[in-house]
């Protein structure tokens, strides 16, 4: 609200939000990611004490059930997953991780990996190595069989 008001050239109670919103007192209106753009390094943050916290009947998320979106098109099989995507010419991964949680590999075999039609490349990672293929299951294929980390 600090930088809408000094945007708007107007005091900062005469403004007010609505969800992701600062809507000024003759209509202006901009998106929070909108007045974060401007100059959100400048904003001094107020002393707790001091600020005003909103009354209960004008809170529009707590203390209200408020239906998911997602859940009717995942319920009648509608909902697209990132898994559904595809676009042309798409190499799909998988990734291998060390067995032991930061621990890194000084060597890796990965001939196994490699041999596996459909393989289009395996790339070092800091903890394990990401196979890049032709489709999901030539990926999956190719990390099942393995690499011999050391």
């Amino acid at each position: 609200m600090q930088i809408a008001a000094r945007a708007w050239g107007v005091g900062k109670s005469t403004l007010r939000t609505e969800p992701g919103r600062v809507i000024g007192p003759v209509g202006q209106s901009a998106s929070y990611g909108d007045l974060v753009a401007l100059d959100a390094d400048v904003v001094t943050v107020p002393d707790v004490d001091a600020v005003a916290l909103k009354a209960r009947d004008q809170f529009h998320v707590i203390g209200h059930d408020l239906p998911r979106r997602d859940v009717p098109a995942k319920s009648i099989g509608q909902a697209v997953y990132a898994v559904d995507v595809e676009v042309p010419n798409m190499a799909y991964g998988a990734v291998l991780r060390a067995p032991v949680e930061d621990e890194l590999a000084s060597e890796v075999d990965d001939s196994a990996a490699r041999a596996v039609p459909g393989v289009i490349d395996i790339v070092a990672l800091p903890d394990g190595i990401a196979i890049v293929a032709e489709s999901f299951w030539v990926a999956l294929g190719a990390r099942l069989a393995g690499c011999d980390m050391v």
